[in-house]
């Protein structure tokens, strides 16, 4: 069994958010990194990821506001969109 390790709130994310909202927050991540000609890579997945879970604890939860935020993270990160993923 492995031990849950904590965020930056002191608590899991499984903790933080109910599970519709972790189910929205992987998808936006998953679709989001999909655009990504580097989508795959764990630091371009951990910006975007985090800028989804910093709007999700704001309190926007659905589904539309998480990928808008994750795709505001890829923009202002400088992230490549310029190749789209066709697989």
């Amino acid at each position: 069994m492995s031990e849950k390790k904590p965020q930056a709130g002191g608590t899991t994310m499984m903790e933080d958010f109910d599970a519709r909202t972790l189910v929205n927050m992987s998808v936006a991540l998953d679709r989001v990194c999909g655009t990504l000609s580097n989508g795959e890579d764990h630091a371009v997945r951990a910006r975007v990821a985090a800028k989804i879970a910093e709007r999700a604890r704001e309190g926007a939860c659905s589904l539309h506001d998480l990928e808008a935020a994750g795709y505001a993270a890829a923009g202002r990160g400088g992230l490549r969109r310029d190749t789209l993923r066709t697989e």
